[in-house]
């Protein structure tokens, strides 16, 4: 049987950028929130000091300038420890890990490319390949993919409700990591979503601090 290991991570998840913007906003209230650990604790990106309407709108127009401080994230241990239970499957199996990093949407130059595919290569001991993709499609996560991690994952995955193309094409096989959705109202939100998704995709809702610095 073969079975499909490769992973796809958004650069978002890998290097923390929301942290990097709220340092170059106010670096002394930021590296405070970090002190203290609100940064980490947090449920959504409310800060005191700026609106989550305000830094959302922000970060959608980041830059690559915000790659400046290479943060990496606990999404960093999370796959490093998948590419270690794949090495023990691959032993059963016939098939192979790689990792594929999305930069989009931080158009990079190949020396920047290449240093990004030499440190996480050597980071998460596997072979790391650079792509550019503005919109991921559900047949390309199925032909490849065991997992796919992504920072906005849950909006990426409605807009693939909408369309109809995840469910023509679930993929339950496909293990998704994201953030996930805090609900005042609903303790057990999360917990529902994913029992409810589960026939689409494998999807795995996780705390705002694992997709921040370590």
């Amino acid at each position: 049987m073969d079975v499909k290991y490769d992973f796809l991570v958004d650069l978002d998840s890998l290097v923390d950028t929301r942290l990097s913007l709220l340092m170059k906003i106010d670096k002394d209230l930021t590296k405070e929130l970090v002190k203290n650990g609100k940064y980490k604790d947090r449920v959504n990106n409310e800060f005191d000091y700026i609106p989550e309407n305000i830094f959302n709108k922000l970060f959608k127009y980041r830059k690559k300038e915000l790659l400046e401080l290479p943060i990496h994230t606990e999404v960093v241990e999370l796959l490093k420890e998948y590419v270690v239970n794949c090495e023990t499957l691959i032993r059963q199996h016939n098939g192979s890990v790689k990792g594929v990093i999305n930069t989009y949407p931080y158009l990079l130059s190949e020396e920047e490319k290449s240093l990004l595919e030499d440190s996480f290569s050597k980071e998460l001991k596997t072979d790391i390949e650079i792509v550019y993709v503005e919109d991921i499609i559900i047949s390309e996560l199925s032909d490849r993919y065991g997992m796919l991690v992504l920072y906005d994952g849950l909006n990426w995955l409605e807009n693939k409700v909408n369309d109809g193309s995840v469910l023509s094409s679930p993929i339950p096989e496909v293990t998704l990591i994201t953030i996930k959705k805090y609900n005042k109202k609903e303790k057990d939100f999360n917990e529902k979503l994913e029992d409810q998704l589960k026939i689409l995709i494998d999807l795995k809702l996780v705390d705002y601090s694992i997709f921040s610095l370590r």
